[in-house]
């Protein structure tokens, strides 16, 4: 009652339907002489247990291989493939019934079912693959339908065809030796054939070799196109692979968007704070100091140049940042403080003489919504600051109180505060908070960037052989976004008075000159067109000094970030800013590449910078005054040294790391094309190898080995692909898990408090009361254990070899999967691309050798400018002093 019988069921289907198959199949086989009447099959005792096995086995026992006996043979087989055929219907019929819709339903419809879905591709005009065999071999209906054939092709038919038939001439002649060869060995032994000879696949063999060998089309023969077959169908398989892998990829990688961008680093904007209130304070002094007839109009402008010398400028406050990218054509903003007087000031760019200076907003990548979002929000914040709006208040309001408070005009001074103690770190971090808060809004909305998708469409179209530029927008993502981070808003000039205070100190001092002072190093003043502009120019000066200054008051900065009054230190900090490596560990969901490129292309800004600075510095070596030119020597050496090192680490971080998989997998692709024009060469070969009497089997002891090379060239492809995405995800794991205990490796190093636990780079606890830089300090904070940038520098050169070290090693398997997997089916089979050389091998020394000749440039040419700058100076020196 309970039990459902399942197996005495299927025994007696078994039974029913075909206890009779093995007796019908005997006497199939006596009929034709194969088994003898008086067998024991046919006995009534055994027909009720008589099997298949016993049956064939039998026949198999009084089957001779002889001409004579070809028929019997021929119907013995014939029978026996029927019978294998029958079994795989019913296995297909289960596979299909059971599996189709199960894998249809766990891959959510992408896992292909059907012939065509394994063995097609979808597009062949963007197929990347299918482009390069078609530009190597042609054979348009293969790999370019519709496409016209080529002149050069039709030449290399025209060869491979003469190839063929003289290798087809050499078969014959191989084929009249054998010949003759059996015909010495039947007389020489008296057995029909001689005794190597086999008489079931010589005879195949010999029909195979030649059909191989005799042109078909196009002059190729059939070995050639069954090896093209096999490379189509090869490149197919994989790029199905490849899209059934990118279309159920849901939750991993780059469909995952909290893993796509990594968020930069908040820049320093103090400095923009700095010259914004410089030019409300400018505003309000002209607009006080000038009244009636001379009152000054100054408001701030978005000016460009056009062809008739400027155009019609559009106000700051009232346009936003949309209407501003329009009127410049998306390109950056120019924003001058002044006076806009078209017949008066017919020279200025927009017709705006900038009395309060000007400020560029620049430009951020159009095609990413995140760079955007960040220029838009400098552009906004150098409104608000302008305005007094959205909690800038404060700014406008400190400024007008600096005028008022040391103005020599009876009118206007008034006892007025200045700023209260506080009020720059609050303002530092203020703006902190704020920009850590628009660069999480830019990353989110990078993540979710439109890019990504047309990316992976193009991934799609772009078949198997456009994986290798998976992760390459990785880096383009990052990169655009930390561009637009740190291209922070620059003053280009500052208010007019200050410049021209500036330009009396170079020429007039000889000491190091203390810009924008109202009294030279003598002791002189400075003289000024009117006692207004004097008066002007010593409050700008007061407002520039206060936000100067070194105190307490400094802002938020750590005691990684202060000034230490020691060049070396303070470079290294102008170049890895507040957090540098340690805020990689911070953020472990982020894809360690887009960490990686970031802080790599971090290290390219600053480094390049820094470049600049040094060339700066550089001419102020070549000036005649001790100091200045010992110090500007020193600076130069000490810039260039730390940018060589640092932009070589940061081209390896963004550039190199990026690229490798795809330098790997382009070469990949390229080995497989070039071991398929060597097996189209080598298969004729091939087919010689069958001319064999003697082995078992259609290969022989020496045609075995075409056979692997030919299914490695349909094997390749998709193993490529699954060596990259192992390269990739092993890579990933592992400096994952080098980001978590890198911070350990490094506090280990540099000193710790066994009390404390550590976490990024960072111990629990709070820094003791006066706990500083270089080691010295209390307290439970790992920074105080820790000697500074300078550290930073060097754990982050080594921190970069090793990430490079592990990318050599896992990116690598983009080659070694496919070189060693025949390995499995016990066979050794060698194509050009298993002893090609490795395409990134030496790429870091070379690298190293390049950037010392490239810095050794930079330094001749900066030592040029230096000079030139140099003599300029001195020239006008002299011209001041004689």
């Amino acid at each position: 009652m309970f039990m459902p019988q399942v197996m005495p069921r299927l025994n007696a289907f078994y039974s029913a339907g075909f206890a009779n198959l093995a007796y019908l199949i005997a006497l199939v086989y006596r009929a034709v002489n194969i088994l003898p009447a008086n067998h024991a099959v046919f006995l009534r005792e055994n027909r009720d247990a008589l099997g298949l096995r016993a049956v064939l086995g039998a026949a198999a026992a009084e089957l001779r291989f002889t001409r004579s006996e070809i028929d019997k043979v021929v119907i013995y087989f014939v029978i026996l493939a029927g019978l294998v055929l029958l079994a795989a219907q019913f296995f297909l019929v289960l596979v299909y019934v059971m599996m189709n819709p199960a894998l249809a339903a766990a891959a959510g419809g992408a896992m292909p079912t059907t012939y065509a879905e394994f063995f097609a591709t979808p597009n062949y005009d963007r197929d990347v693959v299918y482009q390069l065999l078609y530009r190597v071999f042609g054979v348009p209906e293969l790999f370019g339908p519709g496409k016209a054939l080529r002149p050069f092709h039709t030449a290399l038919y025209a060869l491979f065809q003469l190839y063929s038939i003289g290798l087809l001439v050499i078969a014959v002649i191989i084929t009249c030796y054998f010949v003759f060869a059996i015909v010495i060995e039947t007389a020489e032994t008296g057995v029909p054939f001689g005794k190597r000879y086999n008489h079931v696949w010589t005879p195949i063999r010999l029909v195979v070799a030649l059909g191989l060998l005799v042109p078909v089309g196009y002059g190729l023969n059939a070995a050639q196109w069954i090896t093209l077959y096999a490379a189509k169908f090869g490149s197919d398989f994989a790029t199905q692979g490849w899209n059934t892998f990118n279309k159920t990829m849901t939750e991993a990688y780059l469909r995952n968007p909290n893993e796509r961008v990594a968020k930069p680093q908040v820049p320093q904007l103090t400095n923009l704070a700095a010259f914004m209130m410089t030019v409300d304070a400018c505003r309000y002094a002209y607009e006080r100091y000038y009244t009636g007839a001379d009152a000054k109009d100054i408001d701030a402008y978005l000016v460009k140049n056009t062809a008739d010398g400027g155009a019609v400028p559009l106000q700051l406050v009232a346009s936003d940042y949309a209407q501003a990218l329009e009127y410049f054509n998306n390109g950056d903003i120019m924003i001058a403080f002044g006076e806009h007087k078209p017949k008066q000031y017919g020279k200025e760019v927009g017709y705006v003489y900038p009395y309060c200076g000007t400020v560029v907003v620049f430009a951020g990548d159009a095609k990413e919504d995140g760079a955007l979002l960040i220029q838009n929000y400098y552009y906004r914040l150098i409104r608000d600051m302008y305005s007094g709006a959205n909690g800038y208040e404060q700014i406008d309001q400190y400024a007008q109180n600096f005028v008022r408070k040391y103005s020599e005009d009876p009118r206007i001074r008034n006892a007025t505060p200045n700023p209260p103690v506080g009020f720059k770190k609050e303002l530092a971090d203020k703006l902190k908070t704020q920009t850590n808060t628009e660069l999480r809004g830019a990353v989110d909305a990078q993540n979710n960037s439109a890019s990504w998708n047309q990316d992976q469409e193009d991934k799609i179209a772009l078949g198997w052989g456009g994986a290798g530029i998976w992760y390459n927008k990785i880096a383009q993502i990052n990169g655009s976004l930390v561009t637009a981070a740190n291209n922070v808003p620059q003053p280009m000039k500052m208010p007019a008075v200050m410049e021209y205070m500036k330009r009396e100190q170079l020429q007039q001092n000889t000491k190091l000159p203390e810009s924008f002072k109202a009294n030279l190093a003598n002791g002189k003043e400075i003289q000024f067109e009117n006692e207004i502009e004097k008066s002007i120019g010593k409050i700008l000066a007061i407002v520039w000094e206060y936000w100067s200054r070194e105190d307490t008051d400094q802002g938020s900065q750590s005691n990684q970030t202060k000034r230490t009054n020691n060049i070396f230190i303070d470079v290294i900090n102008a170049i890895f800013g507040t957090q540098g490596l340690f805020d990689m560990c911070q953020s472990a969901e982020v894809h360690p590449l887009a960490q990686l490129s970031v802080l790599g292309k971090g290290l390219v800004e600053a480094s390049i910078r820094n470049l600049g600075l040094a060339v700066g510095a550089g001419a102020l070596a070549m000036l005649p005054v001790s100091f200045i030119g010992i110090a500007g020597s020193a600076a130069s050496s000490i810039l260039l040294s730390v940018a060589s090192i640092t932009i070589t680490m940061g081209f390896v971080l963004f550039y190199v790391l990026p690229f490798m998989p795809f330098l790997y997998f382009f070469f990949a692709v390229g080995g497989w094309i070039k071991g398929l024009f060597e097996a189209m060469v080598g298969v004729p070969l091939w087919a010689l190898a069958h001319l064999r009497i003697d082995g078992e089997g259609l290969p022989g002891d020496a045609a075995m080995s075409g056979y692997y090379l030919i299914f490695e060239i349909f094997l390749r492809p998709i193993l490529i692909v699954f060596g990259l995405l192992a390269s990739v995800i092993i890579f990933a794991a592992m400096v994952k898990v080098l980001n978590e205990i890198f911070s350990l490796v490094v506090v280990n190093l540099a000193g710790h408090d066994e009390n404390s636990k550590a976490l990024c780079g960072q111990l629990s606890g709070t820094p003791a009361a006066g706990g500083g830089g270089g080691g010295a300090g209390g307290g439970n904070s790992a920074v105080s254990y820790m000697r500074g940038p300078v550290d930073e520098l060097f754990f982050t050169i080594i921190y970069a070899i090793i990430v490079y070290m592990i990318g050599m090693s896992c990116f690598k398997l983009i080659d070694l999967v496919p070189n060693n997997i025949l390995r499995y089916m016990n066979a050794s089979v060698n194509t050009f691309n298993d002893t090609a050389d490795d395409p990134a091998e030496g790429l870091v020394t070379k690298l190293g050798v390049g950037g010392k000749f490239v810095s050794g440039e930079v330094l001749q040419v900066g030592s040029k400018a230096a000079g030139a700058a140099g003599g300029v100076g001195k020239a006008a020196i002299d011209m001041v002093t004689k």
